[in-house]
């Protein structure tokens, strides 16, 4: 009897809560329903005003803009200004590094054979067998030289018409009394300019002695 008491209670309790939520729920429409014209009469009045207030700020934005056109367009004007001042600064700096690049392309093409050496006082001096004496020019700057019995290597290094050759590790053998071994590599190491074409190679000596050079093609 007790449980059954106790369950009717609570049915009780729940029958009133339902009834206060639905009770609620018709004041919250209610409450709605009589807003909604309010809130867009509010929303409607204040429509004109920002109208009003974006035409207002119209002629300060179109003022601004008018205003900075001119330092935009003087930033623009400077900017091309300094590109192209930058290009002329820099175009002997770009054609002397071409022409370095086209000189040691051409001296790399062929093994060039000393034919001889008029020295600055008119005298001659030429090998026997100018196949014995050679120079290899390679890409990365190095030398190969080939002097009679003997073998070196160095480095060079061109700049427009001057050459200039570091001599580096050579070997020592005894080629023999009419070898020019040692005269063709000391030569070398005074070497100042340089001129070429296809069939030969002219080296200027410190003493204005001129190295000549014939280009071998057929390696």
């Amino acid at each position: 009897m007790r449980y059954v008491i106790l369950l009717m209670t609570l049915a009780i309790a729940l029958a009133g809560l339902t009834a206060c939520n639905q009770e609620a729920s018709v004041q919250l429409d209610s409450n709605l329903q009589t807003a909604e014209p309010t809130i867009e009469a509010a929303v409607e009045g204040v429509q004109p005003t920002l109208e009003a207030a974006v035409e207002a700020a119209k002629p300060t934005v179109e003022a601004a803009v008018e205003a900075a056109k001119p330092t935009v367009k003087a930033a623009i004007e400077g900017a091309g200004t300094s590109v192209a001042s930058g290009v002329q600064t820099a175009q002997p700096t770009l054609e002397a590094a071409a022409g370095k690049l086209e000189a040691i392309a051409a001296l790399k093409i062929v093994r060039w054979q000393w034919t001889g050496t008029v020295m600055a006082d008119g005298s001659e001096m030429a090998p026997a067998d100018p196949t014995q004496y050679s120079l290899d020019f390679q890409l990365s700057g190095e030398v190969s030289i080939q002097a009679d019995c003997n073998s070196a290597v160095g480095n060079y290094d061109i700049d427009e018409g001057a050459m200039t050759i570091a001599l580096g590790p050579a070997t020592l053998a005894e080629c023999g009394e009419e070898s020019l071994g040692s005269d063709f590599v000391a030569q070398l190491g005074t070497v100042e300019a340089f001129e070429y074409d296809d069939a030969t190679l002219m080296l200027t000596l410190a003493d204005g002695s001129t190295m000549s050079f014939a280009a071998r093609k057929d390696m």
